[in-house]
Formats: structure tokens, C-alpha cells, sequence
């Protein structure tokens, strides 16, 4: 029987090593930066177009390469990093295998320009597809330029696997802001397509690279994390609970200044601050760990974006801890600004000379205005007092001319009674109702609310405690999925422009249609920006930017989904924004509203989220708590 093993060609093997390396542009411009940061370049400049397929160029000032240098860095396993078997224990180099270069230009068109410190001439090396086809001297500034020009051009089969250029950006972009805020001592300018998506100043401040990386929103919104335990020195920074995130795309982790993934450091950091934030939200962190070489194997993934630590447990408590206690001393209350002395009820405010002529209401103020206004009618010769003569209204299920009958007690509770208006509904437009449910809702009554987010209502046979928020946030999620149209909108008296990460602002750009079909107006500003010019109607205009977070997070975590469910998601979004909060006082109308519609419909079990509208409390129940 013939030989049936063999050695590959050379050329072969550089694909099938380029396969593991460079999966896409991001992955060319990961290993520039790295190869850079080893040369001590104090600045670097990253240029791309067309998401990085066709041109894309990485220029720093290190210490550059001598001509022979130049030639070897592109044979495979060539480095400068490594000699010995136990050197792979003491790793403190971002690059070390010398698979880069050679993978790189297995796969694309190749020209890099290069100049050692202190020479009179530079060299230029040309390559296409791996081999070799310009090497001459050249005249540049010291260091490295490095341009990679039509990736996959010789692997078509390569090409169906890469995104849209848009996509493909975003990656880009993701990776050169890993690289800056891990190396905040060298200086890093990105540009797209000629135009500059961000610049770092260079100073070694962790804290100014976020700033200038990732936005003035979530630089303000962080809060410092610093710890050592077991050898391990942490430093970094975490947003505070009230900023968290509906995906873990702003979580970013620093091992021996190299960007990693780690669902460890991940988890522990969630852990940290697990009892200060909701279920489903995540927080967005900068945390840098630093630990001896030896007590981190960066040699476990091909692209070496995972590590594997010689002690889990010692990783794992120092983040936690370090998170934990921030999150203790930073307690994050909100600043109270007082307005000072009020003006007349509903007068226009006095703005020493200034525009008097609008005023936005508070809800606050609404309340009061309606209360006012109630208060008017009851005392007027025409009105009708309540019976306990405290001129308090209680809300009608009827029209206006058949005013439900109040509670025998003529206090704060009314009698159910059916009704095809729901304006009473917070937020919302008056809309059919399925058929009631066997006269439940006629043989109950509100009696109170308890901790300012549980109805009860009184029935026959017990009691029901139905959660408001959870009630509200159903009935608009239905009221939203049966309109076949788009939500109404409410325009922005000011656009807002909202910034994203990279990788959330690709998601929304590429969903525009998607938010538009549920009364968002926003579209690309740059910059992993959107502008926001309209609203869905029942959400507050300060929401804007905190609800397309989530609809990100939402995006990203749902790849492969239908349409349907994306759009079913998102309006579970816009519906837990604009449900009426926990834990703030309704008025009475609301409740009796609310309690009306869970007792009428069927299909109010739930909430969207999962979680059970509505609990009961049988009246034996209590009978035998109290041994009757």
C-alpha cells in the first residue's frame, strides 16, 4: 500500500495557519497593534476603508527593523520574543509566536516599510499571497508602516464568512479602543475612512483614555476599582448601578496590559455588584490585572484573546472583592437640586428676563393640576361633594355622566364597573378590551395600595395583590404587538444624540427599520452615534438613550432570530420603560384602572418578562393564619 501521508506545501500550511490568526480585519489590525506595542511605539495611527478589506494601514514609531529582520518577520515561527522552552513561562510581550506576519500575508497583499532607530535608510518589502515579489531600500521616518490591501483575495472560500463592511468596522474599531485603554502610555489616532474616529492623548492616565475612547456618558459614569490580593494588583474602573447595561458589550478586561475575554473575570465582577443591580442588567467595566508572568497562560487560545490563570480562585476573589467594596463606598445617591422658592401654582416661572412663556410639567405638577382641578368641580354650586365631605374623587369606569359609586365606607375604595374607555390607563389611548372574564371585575374593589407597588383588591372569596408594573407593562406590550401600525410618535423638542460601543451601534444602524416600526426616528450620526429626532409616545423623552441600550443589548444577544422576535423584544423594551415604576405612589384612578384591566381581560397573566401579574390571598387562607 502507497504512502498515503505528506507533509503539506508550505503555501497550504500558511492558509490553514492564516485560518486560525486572521478570521477577519479586525483580527490583521489586533496583531499590528501588538507587534507595535512590543516595538515601544509611543504613537501609532490606524487607517482603514470599506471595513477593512481593501485597504487598512497600521504606522508607529518604534524601533523599526533592519533589513534582514524585515525579510525574516514574514517566515513562519520567526520571532524575537522567545528562545527557550521556559521562556514560554515568562511571557511580558503581546506578540511571541511569530505567526502573524507570515498568516497575514498568506492572505492578502502586504507592503511594510520599516527604519531602525538611528539609520540613514529604511527598506520596503512587498508580498502577494506569500510570496515575495519587491525588496528594496526606501526612504521613511523611523519605524514601522505596515499596509494591508485586498484580505481574501486568494481565498474566495474565506470571503462568504465576512460581514458587512459596516460590521466589519465596528469590529475594527472595538479592537483598536481594546489596545488603548490597555496601553494608555502610547498615543493611538484612529481613522475611517479619512475621517478621525478617536484620538488618545498618550499620558498613562486609565482614566483620560476612557474619556477619549469610549465618551464623556460612560467615562461619568464610572466608578474607580482598585485592590491587591494574592500577588494580583487590580486598578481599573466600574459603572455605578444606575448605569448598567443590558448586554456585557462594555465590559473590558486587562491581563498584564493584553485585552482578554474571560467569562471568569466577567462573572466576578457581576458578582460584585450582584445585589445593587437588576436581574438582566450587566455592568460595564475597565478593569486592568497585574500578576507575575508565570501565574497566566496566554498560550491557550490561537488568537490569544483567552487566558487560563494558574489559580482561578485568586482571579476570581481579587475582581470580586475590588468590585464589591467600590461598590460599597460609592453609593451612588443622586444629587438633590433644589429650585429654590416656588412661584403661584401654574404661574410662569420667573427667568430674570429670559423666555417665560413655556414651562415643562413635571408629573408632580400634573398630579397637582388634576387634583386642583377635581377639587374645583366638587366645591363649585354644580358639584357633587363625597359623602365624607373631603372633596376627594374617586375615578369613573363610566363616562363622566354616570360616575361610579364609591366604597360603603365613602372612603378610598370603588366598586368595579365594566367600561369601554381605558384612557384612565397611564399613557395610554382608549382601545377595545377583550370580553370581561365572568363579572370579576364587578364584584371587586381597590381597597389600598401596599409599599407603593402592590394593588389590593378586596373579592368575595380574598383578596388579589396584582403588581402594578408588572400589570402596566403587560397591558402596553399588548396594546403595542395588536397595532399593526407603528406606535405613535412623540418628536424631541431637541435631537438627542445617543453614544454607543462600537458593536451596539452597528446592531441599532443595522435594525433602523426595526426601531422605526416601533416609533423610533433615529438614524447613523458617526461615531457610534445615533440621533434620536423621535420617540415612541408612551415613554419620557429622558429615556431615549437607556431603552436603545437595551434594545442593543437585546440585538446582540439574539443573532439568528427572526424579524417577529426581534420586533416582539423590542416592544417588551418600550413597554417596561413606559410602565408605571414601583415603588411610586398612583393615584387612585391609576389603580382602579389597572386592577379593572387585569380583572377583565384574559390575556393580562404575565408580565413580558415572565414574572406573574397578580397573586391571591384566599379568604380561608387568612382565616386559618389568624386560627378562625
Amino acid at each position: 500500500m502507497p504512502d498515503i501521508i505528506k507533509e503539506l506545501p508550505e503555501h497550504v500550511a500558511n492558509l490553514i495557519a492564516a485560518g486560525e490568526v486572521v478570521q477577519r480585519p479586525a483580527s490583521v489590525v489586533k496583531e499590528l497593534l501588538e507587534n507595535s506595542s512590543d516595538a515601544g511605539a509611543k504613537k501609532i495611527t490606524v487607517e482603514f476603508s470599506d471595513g477593512g478589506m481593501t485597504f487598512l494601514r497600521v504606522s508607529d514609531d518604534g524601533c523599526g527593523m533592519s533589513p534582514n529582520d524585515a525579510r525574516t518577520a514574514f517566515l513562519r515561527h520567526a520571532t524575537s520574543k522567545i528562545a527557550l522552552e521556559e521562556d514560554l513561562d515568562r511571557i511580558v510581550t503581546m506578540g511571541f509566536r511569530g505567526e502573524a506576519l507570515a498568516s497575514i500575508a498568506a492572505v492578502s497583499r502586504i507592503d511594510l516599510i520599516t527604519r531602525e532607530r538611528g539609520s540613514i535608510e529604511g527598506t520596503a518589502v512587498s508580498i502577494e499571497g506569500g510570496t515575495v515579489t519587491g525588496f528594496s531600500p526606501a526612504g521613511c521616518p523611523e519605524g514601522t508602516t505596515v499596509v494591508v490591501r485586498d484580505l481574501f483575495f486568494n481565498t474566495p472560500a474565506r470571503m462568504k464568512y465576512v460581514k458587512k463592511d459596516a460590521t466589519e468596522a465596528a469590529a475594527i474599531v472595538a479592537a483598536v479602543q481594546e489596545q488603548a485603554v490597555a496601553h494608555t502610555d502610547t498615543a493611538y489616532r484612529l481613522l475611517r475612512d479619512g475621517r478621525e474616529v478617536f484620538a488618545t492623548s498618550g499620558g498613562g492616565d486609565l482614566k483620560a483614555a476612557i474619556y477619549d475612547v469610549f465618551g464623556r456618558d460612560f467615562a461619568s459614569s464610572l466608578t474607580e476599582v482598585k485592590g491587591d490580593f494574592s500577588g494580583i494588583i487590580l486598578t481599573g474602573y466600574i459603572t455605578r448601578p444606575t448605569a448598567s447595561r443590558g448586554s456585557r458589550s462594555a465590559q473590558h478586561f486587562i491581563v498584564n496590559r493584553r485585552p482578554v475575554r474571560s467569562r471568569l473575570l466577567s462573572a466576578a465582577a457581576e458578582e460584585g455588584c450582584k445585589t445593587r443591580i437588576p436581574a438582566g442588567r450587566f455592568p460595564g467595566c475597565v478593569i486592568c490585572l497585574e500578576m507575575k508572568p508565570t501565574a497566566v497562560d496566554v498560550n491557550v487560545h490561537p488568537a490569544k484573546l483567552e487566558v487560563k490563570f494558574s489559580s482561578e480562585r485568586d482571579a476570581f476573589d481579587a475582581v470580586y472583592f475590588a468590585v464589591m467594596s467600590a461598590m460599597s463606598l460609592d453609593e451612588g445617591r443622586p444629587e438633590l437640586l433644589f429650585r429654590g422658592s416656588r412661584k403661584p401654582e401654574y404661574a410662569p416661572r420667573d427667568n430674570k428676563g429670559g423666555n417665560t412663556a413655556f414651562h415643562a410639567m413635571t408629573i408632580d405638577e400634573y398630579r397637582a393640576m388634576l387634583d386642583k382641578i377635581d377639587r374645583d368641580k366638587t366645591r363649585s354650586p354644580g358639584g357633587a361633594r363625597d359623602r365624607d365631605g373631603s372633596g376627594a374623587n374617586m375615578l369613573s369606569l363610566r363616562p363622566p355622566a354616570a360616575r361610579a359609586p364609591q366604597g360603603a365606607d365613602g372612603g378610598g375604595a370603588a366598586l368595579f364597573h365594566p367600561d369601554t374607555s381605558a384612557d384612565a390607563v397611564p399613557g395610554q389611548a382608549a382601545q377595545q378590551a377583550p370580553p370581561a372574564r365572568g363579572g370579576l371585575a364587578e364584584q371587586a374593589k381597590v381597597i389600598g395600595e401596599a409599599l407603593k407597588t402592590y394593588i389590593i383588591v378586596e373579592q368575595e372569596d380574598g383578596l388579589l395583590l396584582i403588581d402594578k408594573h408588572a400589570a402596566h407593562e403587560r397591558i402596553l406590550f399588548e396594546r403595542l404587538k395588536a397595532d399593526k401600525t407603528a406606535p405613535m410618535s412623540q418628536m424631541l423638542l431637541s435631537p438627542e444624540v445617543a453614544r454607543f460601543s462600537p458593536k451596539e451601534a452597528q446592531a441599532l444602524i443595522s435594525s433602523l427599520d426595526l426601531l422605526r416600526a416601533a416609533g423610533f426616528d433615529a438614524e447613523d450620526f458617526g461615531g457610534d452615534s445615533l440621533i434620536v429626532r423621535a420617540i415612541p409616545a408612551c415613554l419620557d423623552s429622558g429615556d431615549a438613550q437607556a431603552v436603545l441600550q437595551e434594545i442593543a443589548g437585546d440585538l446582540l444577544g439574539g443573532k439568528g432570530e427572526l424579524a417577529a422576535q426581534k420586533h416582539e423584544k423590542l416592544l417588551y423594551r418600550v413597554a417596561c420603560r413606559a410602565a408605571v415604576k414601583a415603588g411610586r405612589s398612583s393615584d387612585i384612578r391609576e389603580l382602579n384602572a389597572l386592577a379593572y384591566e387585569v380583572l377583565s381581560r384574559d390575556d393580562i397573566r404575565y408580565c413580558p418578562h415572565g414574572r406573574p401579574v397578580a397573586i391571591s390571598i384566599s379568604k380561608s387562607s387568612l382565616d386559618r393564619q389568624f386560627g378562625r
